[in-house]
């Protein structure tokens, strides 16, 4: 979608990230998700893509 876009329009909150999880109840440790939003934004922004995050604008 992005590749084939001129723009992206994404509500982007950069401090915020997902719930650490576990795989299983008897892992130790967690791991830290990558958001979605994130990882299209980014790639928009690597393809040099107009990126207009709606959280610039509401603020």
């Amino acid at each position: 979608m992005i590749n084939k876009s001129d723009f992206c329009v994404v509500y982007y909150i950069q401090e915020y990230k997902p719930p650490i999880r576990k795989n299983s109840k008897r892992d130790l440790f967690g791991y830290q998700p990558k958001s979605g939003t994130h990882l299209a934004y980014e790639y928009a922004r690597k393809k040099d893509k107009i990126v207009i995050n709606l959280i610039d604008t509401c603020l």
